[in-house]
């Protein structure tokens, strides 16, 4: 449950229930105990507001694919919406941009993984079409159906987009949550293997035309999975991503280092994995060319992690293309 909110009265209580990314309203009556009819919305990302002061109305915004941010009004009593703004798309037609489709895909262990799959319209399936893993951040941040620019613009200069929720997620329970703590991550990369194999049998994707981007520890997976899978990708982009998990926790800052540690393992303690999953002492073994992209004033990810990968694959001379902002 997400975003609880009580109304004035006490009489209703609104929030929202996460199916597979998708965000659902639901509204409950808390006399009846029972949940009360709400009006059918597109689907995507509901986020409730907040009640009118007479609790008959409900105001909540809404996100979806191809639907950008927007404000709704729910009429309560008759269970009825109206839209009340209309953001601007910026020039860009709505009608060419594409909803992705929700799949899984097994991984090596039998463990169904979760994913977005968004494809051109009428996307050949003769296999010519090239494709961009997608990782996202976190690492328990959750792949969502929202609006993303950066998404629809390359599904629209012909490129297919999968975003899958590896193990570590969050929208899947505590379990899957804890699947990729310390050690484990070695199967959420292993996972992200398993969408590259998935993808190399698409009738319509190429097989040899498989990029990976990834931001934060989105970017981190990208680096890894150049470091010990080299063969499966035709290009990388690494957006902030740590490139040694014992640098990043030395330099990262001081607030966070607690709760990183949990989540990646402790350096003195799990030090011989970090230094197994490290991309940086690994970066002998990449290969295909690589985008670094980092903010020069990061906190979170400072910018010596994206310096020493980026030096040390220069040295080796390998092409890698850095932008530093």
């Amino acid at each position: 449950m997400n975003n609880g909110i009580l109304s004035p009265d006490g009489l209703r209580l609104v929030f929202t229930l996460n199916h597979d990314g998708y965000e659902e309203l639901t509204l409950w009556n808390t006399g009846s105990r029972m949940t009360e009819k709400v009006p059918r919305l597109p689907r995507g990302i509901a986020s409730a507001g907040g009640f009118s002061a007479d609790g008959n109305r409900l105001v909540i915004t809404f996100n979806g694919s191809t639907i950008i941010d927007d404000i709704w009004v729910i009429d309560v009593r008759h269970a009825v919406s109206k839209q009340i703004t209309f953001s601007s798309s910026g020039g860009v037609d709505k009608a060419s941009l594409v909803d992705p489709s929700l799949l899984r895909y097994r991984s090596f262990d039998g463990r169904m993984i979760p994913a977005f799959l968004y494809l051109p319209r009428n996307a050949p399936g003769n296999r010519s079409v090239p494709v961009i893993l997608s990782v996202h951040g976190g690492p328990e941040d959750q792949e969502q159906p929202y609006y993303y620019a950066y998404c629809q613009y390359f599904v629209s200069r012909g490129y297919a987009v999968l975003a899958p929720n590896i193990r570590g997620s969050k929208g899947y329970g505590k379990g899957y949550l804890a699947l990729d703590n310390c050690p484990k991550r070695w199967d959420a990369l292993k996972d992200l293997a398993a969408a590259a194999d998935w993808l190399a049998i698409h009738p319509a994707l190429n097989p040899r035309k498989i990029a990976i981007l990834g931001a934060s520890y989105g970017g981190f997976s990208v680096l890894a999975m150049l470091a010990h899978y080299p063969d499966r990708f035709a290009a990388e982009i690494d957006l902030y991503g740590p490139t040694d998990l014992k640098t990043f926790l030395a330099n990262t800052a001081p607030y966070r280092r607690p709760n990183r540690i949990a989540e990646y393992g402790d350096p003195v303690r799990d030090s011989a994995f970090m230094d197994a999953i490290s991309p940086l002492r690994h970066a002998a073994s990449i290969k295909a060319p690589l985008l670094v992209i980092q903010g020069a004033n990061d906190p979170i990810v400072p910018p010596s992690e994206s310096k020493q990968i980026v030096e040390t694959i220069h040295s080796r001379n390998r092409a890698v293309s850095v932008t530093s902002r």
